[in-house]
């Protein structure tokens, strides 16, 4: 037996006994060291008899349980039937050929392991990556970097698309090492499924399970709860799995709407597929899915004996196949993803002004659409020319009374024509107005209000007309005189703010303009003299002048009626039991504002004024609730409008928004890349904007060791790549020290020259220094507009008069005190000044605005005695623009707690 068999047995495994006693002896002092014993009896040469001993214990080898039967004892007794039929044959080389197999019975089944296990295994490897995802999506919403990004003119498209890419890449190699570890262990969930059935159902799932991530981080506001709503996530979903693991609902005794409702989840799908795959590995005789029986596993009923065959593996109890969750999946991880990019654009979109809730701010749309057709037409020159010739002709018409007129409505006279001048005003205004208005519908492609006469926006009758027009009826009122007086107004007006605005248009003109709508609204018809019409002639003229060179200058941001509101909801226990309401709060109240290239304007107001909302709204960062807001010439607050301006836009936000991993070179690089320049201009630009900012030398530092003042010089060069036409910086010098802020200062005025440049700041040092114009907002409402002198003049309390004594040891205290005397009498005296402030041989006083004559006066006397009174220095100015910034907005806060 040991040297027949194959391969044959070494001498050394085997022992020999004289009996059976002296083998069972050996057998009890050596536990498991012997497979088994073969007894020969051979006193009868005619039969011999065999005794078997084999050991039944069994072990674990291979991934197998070792049968005691099969594994040993049946291949001993065969090999010692051979030889004993050998040894009586005489014959060594007698053919012996015995098979064995196993007596048929039901294929039995049990639980798989490893099948109930794996899901919840699988998932919570995924969840580890599900977890970190969404802190990381939600930490840069809330850092502020994906809005820098935007406004740099990064598309939300892109944004998704490089984080699908990279998450996908990361799902399929962990797809691939689950696979392979799989294998490694010898599972037969894998090793007798497909391969390509086992690597769909992970990859298609923690794809799902990635854009399932997408869609919550859009509901996430602060990083801070991302983990614990990814461990809600996962509790969630081990229930769900223990449910699927006990066959529900994907079993044909449940309702398909719970199918249907659990496969919207991808932990659900997983659970199932793990659940079939591991099904058709367990049991007696189990072959598992091949991918040609990737449908066909799933019957309806059981098929006929002639076709088990073929089928391998099958299953009655299905109602869905592996294809079947991959659509699933797929579906799942395209429809959440849009949903996730639909919300995302909801919730940054801007929101168009609507006309049934604020026709104010429709109007401003409508009137700036007209006045960009105006400017475009070149039309206003012709008809503002027809105007004056019409006041040319009038004049030679002897002056009437007008007579009863018809109902007129908006934008025509009525069917009886107004005489004299008033008549020729009326009527070349009307068709001004009314060839507007046929370009204002042409535009929107409807008509505001839906009534059949409207009301153009550029028309210029008082809110109770416009009421009446709204109400869609007939302005009875508008008498031709009335509207003529006020159309010639409208249409001076116009004619400055089509290039400028109102707030800056010359104050030569306005006051011109003033005087011919007096003359207007003093008499009952217009001046017939031939002086009086040569007035209004020169007037109109010489606004027209004024309008056509000032059009070159080309507003850079214009603000029409910008509203922003921000909801405030109580919390669910004080709506319950106090029942309080969402209170609406505005951050920005209606403000109209243009901005022009190559200016700087400072915008300063206390903390919580709307400085920082009117940055975002004008950077689409918040959406306006109202209004309308043009940005190098086109709308923002329409769909597409931010896409076309955002290249042309440079942004420096209150708080840094910087990787800390990056080096500062590095963050001018991407958003150089992210603004579309090459690779060469990215670097290039990214090199001198280093210099600029003195950051040259830090530039390979990572901006995580940077201070607060090179961080901000980091963020100022980021809003300067890609040489912007609007900048906007929001508070750009806080943190720095005086030489920083000072060099910063001299890189704004240099940059200001070609671009427009909107600043808020909290000092009023830096806004009288940058400042062309300087804008006070309190309570969201901007209060006053005008340059820094412009500002001290009107609001300032008068002037700060300085007298500096001269120096002189040898005097005495008494007599230091006694001089200081005899100047603060001295110039109470003759200036009518008050005593503010005495600091050492300094003497500090105010000068009220009525004491400003005898100023003159006083300055000639002081000279005259200045030896006397040992001055040796005078200084006057105009009050610190502090003090005017503490009158207006103590002043606006006084209103608003009046209107409260």
């Amino acid at each position: 037996m040991r040297d027949n068999n194959s391969p044959s047995v070494p001498e050394s495994k085997t022992k020999g006994f004289a009996s059976m006693s002296e083998a069972d002896a050996y057998l009890y002092a050596n536990p498991q060291k012997a497979l088994g014993a073969v007894h020969f009896d051979t006193s009868n040469p005619q039969h011999i008899s065999i005794t078997l001993q084999s050991n039944s214990s069994i072990n674990w080898f291979k991934g197998h349980y070792q049968h005691p039967n099969t594994y040993f004892q049946l291949p001993l007794q065969m090999a010692a039937e051979r030889e004993s039929a050998r040894y009586l044959a005489n014959d060594s080389k007698l053919a012996w050929d015995v098979s064995y197999t196993s007596f048929a019975h039901p294929a039995s089944q049990s639980a798989s392991v490893v099948g109930n296990i794996a899901p919840t295994f699988l998932f919570a490897s995924a969840m580890f990556n599900f977890v970190l995802l969404l802190h990381n999506l939600v930490s840069e919403k809330e850092s502020g970097v994906r809005q820098v990004m935007s406004i740099m003119g990064l598309h939300n498209t892109p944004f998704w698309l490089t984080w699908s890419l990279f998450e996908g890449l990361q799902a399929l190699l962990s797809s691939l090492l689950v696979l392979a570890a799989a294998y490694a262990f010898h599972f037969d969930l894998v090793w007798q499924n497909s391969f390509a059935l086992s690597f769909l159902l992970l990859l298609l799932t923690n794809l799902a399970l990635v854009a399932f991530c997408f869609f919550i981080s859009t509901l996430l506001q602060r990083a801070s709860a991302a983990v614990p709503t990814g461990f809600v996530v996962f509790i969630v979903a081990w229930v769900m799995l223990l449910v699927v693991a006990f066959g529900f609902p994907y079993s044909v005794n449940y309702s398909k709407g719970f199918v249907a409702l659990f496969s919207l989840f991808p932990w659900t799908i997983l659970g199932k597929g793990i659940r079939d795959l591991a099904s058709a590995t367990t049991g007696d005789g189990a072959v598992g899915i091949s991918w040609s029986q990737r449908y066909s596993y799933c019957q309806a009923q059981t098929p006929p004996p002639s076709q088990q065959g073929s089928l391998g593996y099958y299953t009655t109890d299905c109602v869905a196949s592996l294809p079947h969750l991959y659509i699933s999946a797929a579906l799942q991880k395209i429809n959440t993803q849009r949903a996730s990019a639909a919300m995302q654009l909801a919730a940054s979109k801007p929101i168009s002004p609507s006309m049934d809730t604020d026709v104010a701010a429709e109007t401003a749309a409508l009137q700036l659409q007209c006045r960009n057709w105006i400017r475009r037409q070149e039309k206003l020159q012709p008809l503002l020319k027809q105007l004056i010739a019409a006041m040319q002709t009038s004049h030679n018409k002897p002056p009437q009374m007008q007579g009863s007129s018809q109902q007129t409505q908006p934008g025509q006279v009525g069917s009886q024509r107004p005489q004299g001048m008033h008549g020729a005003i009326t009527e070349c205004l009307a068709s001004f107005q009314n060839q507007c208005c046929r370009v204002c519908y042409m535009g929107l492609g409807k008509r505001p209000w839906g009534s059949a006469t409207v009301l153009c926006p550029s028309c210029p009758l008082d809110a109770s007309s416009s009421a009446a027009v709204h109400a869609g009826e007939t302005a009875q009122n508008a008498q031709p005189k009335a509207l003529s007086q006020r159309c010639l107004a409208s249409a001076s007006v116009s004619a400055v703010d089509l290039a400028k605005g109102s707030d800056t248009a010359d104050a030569g003109h306005l006051t011109a303009l003033n005087a011919a709508t007096n003359k207007l609204n003093q008499a009952d018809v217009l001046p017939s003299t031939q002086r009086d019409v040569s007035e209004l002639k020169d007037t109109c003229t010489s606004l027209f002048s004024h309008a056509t060179s000032m059009d070159e200058r080309r507003s850079a941001v214009q603000m029409f009626g910008l509203r922003r509101t921000f909801m405030r909801r109580p919390a669910l226990w004080r709506r319950v039991i106090k029942r309080e309401k969402n209170a609406v709060t505005a951050g920005v109240e209606g403000n109209w504002l243009g901005i022009h290239q190559g200016e700087c304007f400072c915008l300063l107001g206390p903390n919580g004024a709307g400085k920082s909302t009117t940055i975002n709204c004008l950077t689409g960062v918040l959406p306006a609730t109202a209004g309308e807001v043009i940005v190098n010439g086109g709308s923002i607050t329409h769909q597409g409008g931010l896409d076309r301006v955002r290249g042309a836009m440079g942004v420096c936000n209150q708080f840094d928004v910087l990787w800390d991993n990056l080096t500062g070179r590095e963050h001018l690089l991407l958003f150089g890349a992210i603004k579309g320049l090459t690779k060469m201009q990215a670097a290039t630009e990214a090199d001198a904007l280093l210099e600029q900012v003195k950051l040259t030398a830090a530039g390979g530092v990572r901006a995580g060791a940077y201070s607060g003042g090179m961080r901000r010089r980091l963020s100022l060069a980021i809003a300067l790549l890609g040489k912007p036409k609007i900048l906007y910086l929001d508070e750009p010098t806080t943190g720095m020290d005086p030489i920083s802020r000072r060099h910063l200062w001299d890189l704004i005025a240099s940059v200001k020259k070609q671009c427009a440049v909107v600043l808020t700041t909290h000092s009023m040092e830096e806004a009288d220094i940058l400042g062309d114009r300087i804008g006070i907002m309190a309570k969201g409402r901007l209060c006053c507009l005008g340059s820094g002198l412009h500002l001290k003049q009107k609001f300032g309390s008068g002037y700060c008069l300085s007298v500096q004594l001269q120096q002189d040891n040898e005097m005495s205290m008494e007599g230091h005190e006694q001089r200081l005397q005899d100047i603060v009498t001295f110039v109470v005296q003759h200036s009518g000044a008050a005593l503010a402030d005495k600091l050492g041989s300094q003497v500090h006083f105010k000068v009220p605005t009525e004491c400003e004559f005898k100023l003159s006066a006083f300055f000639r006397q002081l000279k005259a005695s200045k030896l006397q009174l040992g001055v040796a220095d005078v200084q006057l100015r105009l009050t610190p623009l502090e003090e005017v910034f503490s009158a207006v907005v103590r002043q606006a806060e006084v209103q608003h707690t009046q209107h409260i």
